[in-house]
């Protein structure tokens, strides 16, 4: 969710002092704490790529897309990993049909 804030008040002119300090923080702890769950291990639930790990990846892309990853380089390995595989790759090209 405060990724999906911090996205509608990039594309909002006006600012918003409140909901852009609010989602901030949200994205730091959210962030931090995914990082902190892979420094020891490739995937979010462990040794082996999941279901999990394809609902992290959009969330790792939302946060780059937004321009929020670049302190994360831990982040940017897994998205960069996840999206390198042949299945992602042959969803992608899938959903452009």
């Amino acid at each position: 969710m405060p990724l999906l804030i911090k996205m509608l008040l990039l594309r909002n002119s006006q600012p918003h002092a409140a909901l852009d300090a609010f989602s901030s923080a949200e994205i730091k702890l959210h962030l931090d704490y995914i990082g902190q769950q892979l420094s020891d291990k490739p995937f979010i639930l462990g040794e082996h790529f999941s279901g999990a790990d394809i609902g992290m990846t959009y969330v790792v892309s939302l946060a780059k897309r937004i321009g929020v990853l670049n302190d994360y380089p831990i982040l940017l390995s897994y998205l960069e990993k996840n999206i390198a595989r042949p299945a992602f790759k042959r969803a992608i090209e899938r959903a452009v049909e």
